[in-house]
């Protein structure tokens, strides 16, 4: 970076790098058994373009959890609750702590 602050005006050949995300993104959702974040139904596929008979766009893919779910345990609970008390919060203009604040905005924090 020194050198090229120094001699901004460079006589080497650049290295032009094309990566072709749009041939990657099929494979990617195939391998990994992703859904597309967008569903069609069947009013899109008889508005398109493409729906012949012989189209081979559809295809059904059955669909997994892939997610954790961890519960939190009485130690994060009385953690967050801590980090909450060493916090103030601004209501109708004044500073409070957590405890001054009403149940139900307690509830919404």
């Amino acid at each position: 970076l020194i050198e090229l602050r120094d001699n901004p005006r460079r006589d080497e050949k650049p290295s032009i790098y094309h990566l072709d995300v749009g041939a990657m993104y099929p494979n990617i959702i195939l391998t990994n058994r992703l859904q597309p974040s967008s569903m069609i139904g069947q009013q899109d596929c008889a508005a398109c373009d493409f729906n012949t008979p012989d189209k081979q766009c559809l295809r059904e893919m059955p669909w997994i959890w892939r997610g954790n779910y961890f519960a939190a345990s009485r130690n994060d609970m009385n953690q967050q609750l801590a980090q909450l008390e060493q916090e103030r919060f601004e209501m109708n203009g004044m500073i409070k702590h957590y405890r001054e604040l009403p149940e139900d905005r307690q509830a919404l924090l």
